[in-house]
């Protein structure tokens, strides 16, 4: 008797189980990467779309409202340009002296930055109608892989006194490793199992490290990762 009576609960613990809390599965699309919280004069900044995906566990907290934390992968990718002038001194010879010249110089700037993160998600969905639900919570993610690299092209004053040259550079050490964000989102679903989500996403931590620009003579204007994905999803 007593056997049986445990494997009655057992069993209704089981579907229980099996009927509020359910893996997921998504993958998409995302746009977007570090937004400067100013307008930085002469600059230009294309992000391309990169694929997002990953799985959560959807625990039903209610009819209405459950909780989906979950590890996913995203890339960022941007190309970028700016153009600045900046004073300078240089040294030229006047009848066999050194001296130094007060004149200008104008950089030029072209690189491309891919970077890749793993995140861990803490999303809370709240249904609004039958197929419908709002999505609002937190997420903290990991740059494991990537590079931000180019190129800036010198030139003093108006070019043909002084050779122009090319000076390299690589930002991915001024990179922070570690982010946190928030993420709002809007569910439609399809079917039973099946949906789509549009989700917007923010970080909180700036991209790069503090004083990265300004120990080269730029201004240090704040950026943080800034995106926009469209995801599918599908529960099991």
């Amino acid at each position: 008797m007593r056997k049986i009576l445990l494997l009655f609960l057992l069993s209704g613990v089981g579907q229980v189980f099996s009927q509020t809390i359910k893996p997921v599965f998504y993958a998409g699309l995302q746009y977007g990467g570090p937004l400067p919280v100013k307008t930085i004069p002469s600059s230009t900044g294309t992000p391309t779309l990169r694929p997002v995906f990953g799985i959560s566990t959807r625990f039903e907290l209610s009819s209405v409202f459950s909780f989906e934390p979950g590890i996913s992968y995203h890339a960022v990718s941007v190309q970028y340009t700016q153009n600045y002038r900046r004073d300078t001194l240089v040294s030229i010879s006047v009848m066999g002296t050194l001296q130094q010249v007060l004149t200008y110089y104008y950089g030029n700037v072209n690189g491309r930055m891919t970077v890749h993160y793993l995140d861990l998600n803490l999303p809370f969905y709240l249904k609004t109608s039958k197929s419908r639900s709002i999505m609002a919570g937190g997420r903290i993610s990991y740059l494991f892989a990537g590079k931000d690299d180019g190129s800036v092209l010198i030139q003093v004053g108006e070019g043909g006194f002084f050779n122009d040259f090319n000076q390299y550079y690589n930002n991915f050490q001024n990179i922070n490793l570690w982010e946190s964000g928030v993420s709002l989102g809007f569910c439609q679903q399809l079917s039973e199992k099946a949906s789509t989500m549009l989700l917007v996403n923010r970080s909180l931590v700036q991209f790069y490290k503090a004083h990265t620009f300004d120990q080269r003579g730029l201004e240090d204007v704040k950026m943080f990762n800034t995106s926009v994905s469209l995801i599918f999803t599908y529960s099991l």
